[in-house]
């Protein structure tokens, strides 16, 4: 689950998606990215090709 991933890997993970060509997404953009990529590597949503 989202809850069990540490704080260290959750703002490296932050730091991956908001460099600064990204710089202008607003905060809740990039939660969202975020947690569709983690829904996705869990299985829990699945990309169509």
């Amino acid at each position: 689950p989202c809850t069990s991933v540490s704080v260290e890997r959750l703002f490296s993970r932050a730091r991956h998606l908001c460099h600064e060509a990204r710089g202008s997404m607003k905060a809740k953009t990039i939660t969202e990215a975020m947690l569709t990529k983690m829904w996705i590597k869990s299985g829990y949503l699945k990309v169509q090709e």
